[in-house]
């Protein structure tokens, strides 16, 4: 009933002029839209209710750049990718009306900038626009405040993407050296120095990302602090992926062990470590796709069941996911000796051959 009560409430609000409506009413018929599935006028709604509260007399910047970003986030689940960044410059523009172009309300923005550049395939210009970002945090915030040095690594994940590995490493450089102003142990530092791992483990040089990741479990273990604990996942992550990878089973479960007891939402299961399936060669069949359904233990965080749901193209590339869905690791949540339960889980992958060469397309990678 309180869903047909909005409905009907937008449908007379939609009636107005946009000169007799509230801005207040405006974000309120947004709702009543969205409820309803109708994503465009949802969004044309809350934009609306944006312009409006420009006028209003208790006009706050903070609360404008809440409304500019509800309706960017309408605009986005429309999946107009394209049509996105400018969408997201306009609402710039409003916001300057009324703020400094160093003000720190326009931090949030120019992130959802950055992100809608890139599903646009714009990188360079989603390069400009995290600097935006990065530069705000340091003026606003701090050269080493955790959102700038945050700043600046989503910046060097953001350009490992696009493959473009000398710049990658100059933005670590220049959150190692914000991170040396503080302890070993300090998560800014802890941070910085798992993507220096990361990238290591990325670029081939395992056994040298190996003690780097150590370095980091070592600094990081005993900390009761959330944020140190969410870089020990990964971190713990990482380490038993190598040693999978070595063969090592012992020392694969000794990591996955020094997961259990962190933080995790109930009923959800944390990943650890993903590997790829293989793609077969293109003499059989040029693409594949595979949706594949499987139970997690929360006890020891393996995969205990899988069951392929669909499959069409090589036939080899359902044995192929579930041989690799087989081996991956999640986070155990439970006591040890406690049975734990199991969590169902599904996941799609595909892959296509164009030009002889394969173009693989997966939600996942090796690592969380």
């Amino acid at each position: 009933m309180r869903v047909a009560s909005l409905a009907v409430c937008a449908l007379l609000l939609s009636s107005l002029p946009a000169s007799a409506m509230t801005w207040q009413e405006a974000n309120k018929a947004s709702v009543a839209m969205m409820n309803e599935g109708k994503l465009n006028e949802a969004f044309d709604l809350a934009w609306q209710a944006a312009e409006l509260y420009e006028q209003s007399p208790t006009y706050k910047a903070a609360s404008h750049e809440r409304l500019l970003l509800n309706a960017i986030d309408i605009f986005l689940r429309t999946a107009k990718d394209r049509a996105a960044p400018s969408t997201i410059r306009k609402a710039i523009v409003a916001l300057k009306r009324h703020v400094g172009p160093e003000d720190g309300t326009l931090i949030a923005v120019h992130e959802q900038l950055s992100l809608a550049l890139i599903r646009a395939g714009d990188f360079e210009a989603a390069r400009d626009a995290q600097d935006q970002v990065i530069n705000l945090y340091a003026k606003n915030f701090g050269a080493e405040s955790v959102g700038h040095v945050n700043a600046l690594l989503t910046q060097a994940r953001q350009l490992k993407g696009a493959m473009d590995i000398v710049d990658v490493r100059k933005y670590l450089d220049r959150a190692s050296a914000v991170a040396q102003a503080v302890p070993a142990n300090h998560v800014v530092r802890l941070m910085v120095d798992y993507e220096h791992a990361l990238l290591t483990m990325e670029t081939g040089r395992k056994d040298e990302a190996e003690a780097l990741f150590i370095s980091v479990a070592d600094r990081g273990v005993g900390q009761d602090d959330a944020a140190v604990k969410a870089v020990l996942r990964p971190t713990y992550g990482m380490l038993a992926y190598i040693a999978f990878k070595r063969g090592d089973s012992v020392t694969e479960d000794k990591w996955v062990e020094a997961t259990r007891g962190l933080p995790v939402p109930e009923g959800e299961v944390k990943p650890l470590f993903r590997e790829v399936p293989d793609t077969p060669d293109n003499r059989i069949s040029v693409s594949g796709q595979v949706t594949i359904e499987f139970m997690v233990s929360t006890a020891d965080g393996r995969v205990k069941e899988t069951r392929i749901l669909e499959k069409s193209g090589n036939p080899q590339y359902a044995t192929s996911v579930d041989k690799a869905v087989r081996t991956w690791r999640y986070q155990p949540t439970v006591p040890v000796g406690d049975p734990g339960t199991l969590i169902r889980q599904k996941q799609t992958f595909g892959y296509q051959y164009e030009n002889e060469e394969a173009e693989v397309g997966s939600r996942f990678k090796r690592r969380n």
